[in-house]
């Protein structure tokens, strides 16, 4: 593991980063989990979002050899990873690797990341095959992510094989329209072309928008399946019990994602094609809690009620802020 703070003839070439928010029950496993990496020069750098449940304290303590960025209040997760971004651009870096503190890296991922990097330098960005934490009855790999692309709707994604046994079919590296935040190697000198992570997404498409700006600007981005990772994604937005929070910075990010790309008209009519679709496979799926929340998050979003952010303590990026991250 190569030291961020050594910025000279020895500077790391990669920086991941990983973006904290009341993840002390989490970060450990993820950050032993780049310490076992075989990506030799690596390097961490550690960005909180204003933790109150000790996470900052706990990686002051076990974790020091690491720099680490207290973020005076919490942004959300683009604005987060910014500062990460630029802690490793400071630092010289050729490339950052975004990492969930709920995920964990295989110890040739990152390696393998840049290598495929290395060998296509029109890529602005490639994501690493992924596992849910938890497998299948059967005892088989729970596959989440093995390259996301778009569908008929820009926020409608396609994803083969996801939340199945994973057969690993594809094993060549693949381009992709969308690679999730979740773990993400981004190439810095394509991210000084299109700008960071816009902030006024708090949570969520903020990564989808990303991508769409750097394919825009005509870098690829891709998934490279030989490199596997592990997400914990049981509080995600897809899952049965997910709270109404989530659906409401959903909807948030949803008409901010729509509007950016295609103005207020359309914007409106995607938002609301988006979310009659979703509601229609959530009511197929039988998930009555998980579709009342959707449809009261889109309608009290459509009638301008704004979000309010809440204090969640098993969530990485939710602050105690009043006022969401930008106007609707």
């Amino acid at each position: 593991m190569t030291d961020l703070k050594d910025v000279g003839e020895h500077a790391a070439r990669t920086v991941a980063v990983v973006l904290t928010y009341n993840s002390a029950d989490q970060v450990a496993a993820c950050l032993d989990s780049l310490e076992r990496s075989d990506l030799v020069d690596l390097a961490v750098t550690l960005v909180d979002n204003a933790s109150t449940d000790g996470t900052t304290e706990l990686l002051r303590e076990s974790y020091g050899q690491y720099a680490l960025t207290i973020a005076k209040r919490n942004q959300g997760f683009g604005a987060g990873c910014n500062l990460g971004i630029a802690t490793a651009r400071a630092a010289g870096a050729e490339y950052a690797l975004l990492v969930n503190p709920d995920a964990v890296l295989a110890p040739d991922a990152a390696r393998r990341l840049v290598e495929f990097m290395d060998a296509h330098p029109e890529a602005g960005a490639v994501g690493a095959r992924t596992h849910a934490m938890t497998p299948m009855a059967c005892g088989s790999p729970r596959l989440l992510y093995a390259g996301s692309v778009r569908g008929l709707l820009p926020l409608r994604q396609v994803v083969a094989g996801i939340e199945r046994a994973d057969t690993k079919d594809h094993i060549a590296p693949i381009e992709v329209d969308y690679v999730w935040g979740h773990g993400m190697l981004l190439r810095l000198s394509a991210l000084a072309e299109v700008g960071g992570f816009d902030e006024d997404f708090f949570m969520y498409y903020e990564d989808l928008d990303l991508c769409r700006r750097i394919k825009a600007a005509g870098h690829g981005v891709w998934c490279e399946p030989s490199a596997l990772m592990w997400h914990d994604a049981l509080d995600g937005s897809r899952a049965i019990d997910s709270e109404f929070w989530r659906w409401r910075f959903k909807a948030h990010s949803m008409a901010h994602f729509h509007r950016k790309h295609y103005g207020a008209l359309a914007g409106r009519g995607l938002s609301a094609c988006t979310g009659i679709i979703e509601a229609l496979q959530l009511a197929k799926q039988g998930r009555l809690r998980a579709l009342g929340h959707q449809v009261l998050a889109n309608v009290a979003h459509a009638f301008g009620m704004g979000v309010h952010r809440t204090q969640v303590t098993n969530s990485y990026c939710l602050g105690p802020e009043e006022s969401a991250s930008s106007p609707h």
